[in-house]
Order: C-alpha cells, then sequence, then structure tokens
C-alpha cells in the first residue's frame, strides 16, 4: 500500500513541474537525480477555456478602460450590465466621497466594502470583488456617480448606490 503513495506523489510532482511550466532537461546516471529547466514553450490556452478570457483577452472592465468626458475620466461599471439596465429606479446622478467600510463576515449579511457619502446621506455602494478592485482608485476622493438609488429595505438593509458610471469630482 505504501508503494502507491510513492507513486502518487511523483506523479503529483510531475503533475506539478508541467503546470509550472518546467519541462526535463536530462537524466543523469543516477535516475533519482534530474536536472529541470523552465519551459520555454509558449503557453496555449483553448478559446473554450474559462481561463481564455483571463489569460489571452482580458475583460475590458479588468483593464479599467476608461473614457474621456469634457475632460474628466469616466469610468463605467454597470452602465452596459443587463441586471442594471432592467432595474425601474430612474438613474440619478450624486456627487460625494467614496469611502472604504467596514465589513462583516457571515451569513444574511450585504455588508458592502464602499459607502458613498453625500451631503443629505450615506449610501452602501453594490459591487462584486471585482468591481472592489477597479474602484480602489478612487476611494477617499470626491466623485461624480450616475447610478441607481435601489431599495433592499424589504430584504431587511438600507438603500444601495450600483454605479452606471463614476468619474472624478473636482469641482
Amino acid at each position: 500500500m505504501q508503494t502507491n503513495y510513492w507513486i502518487l506523489l511523483i506523479a503529483i510532482i510531475f503533475l506539478g513541474a508541467g503546470c509550472l511550466g518546467c519541462e526535463l532537461n536530462r537524466t543523469t546516471s543516477d535516475v533519482l537525480a534530474t536536472v529541470w529547466k523552465p519551459s520555454t514553450t509558449p503557453l496555449r490556452v483553448s478559446t473554450v477555456s474559462p481561463w481564455y478570457r483571463r489569460l489571452v483577452k482580458p475583460d475590458p472592465l479588468s483593464l479599467t478602460q476608461a473614457i474621456m468626458d469634457n475632460h474628466r475620466q469616466t469610468l463605467t461599471i454597470f452602465l452596459d450590465k443587463p441586471f442594471y439596465r432592467e432595474r425601474p429606479e430612474p438613474e440619478i446622478t450624486l456627487t460625494g466621497v467614496l469611502q472604504s467600510s467596514p465589513v462583516r463576515v457571515g451569513p444574511n449579511t450585504r455588508d458592502m466594502p464602499l459607502k458613498l457619502e453625500t451631503q443629505a446621506e450615506t449610501l452602501s455602494v453594490y459591487v462584486t470583488s471585482r468591481e472592489e478592485e477597479i474602484l480602489d482608485r478612487f476611494v477617499n476622493r470626491k466623485v461624480r456617480v450616475i447610478g441607481k438609488r435601489v431599495d433592499q429595505r424589504a430584504e431587511g438593509y438600507g438603500f444601495e448606490i450600483w454605479i452606471g458610471s463614476i468619474s472624478i469630482n473636482d469641482d
């Protein structure tokens, strides 16, 4: 039975080395002593692979592709997403400071890691981890947000802002 574990361990080592992009260069007279070198073979990813979009053709949002709007950088977040467009709430424009917010971890929580503090109210900013990373450059800055103020009180939460687009507001 112990022999099977050794075979499995050796197979895992070879598989791991292959995944790390290494290839066997040569084997010495001592069978256990082998020399490994980094592979020069280019990485090939199938277009149907879930990794294709991340490695070969990244999502424009992950590249923070911004467009110029009246000499301001405007970043589109959810504006083109179907779930955002299908919401019945009207789009509004808010100005405020985007801030980090503490998040409780656990079941039945909808704490968002960002909040928008305006003169009238403080709203949770609906984001996924992807958008959180992108919006990080706007934290502690005065921003102009075009989005939808979504009422989550029926679910036991407050109001959230779903950001369609965001830009720095230097006014």
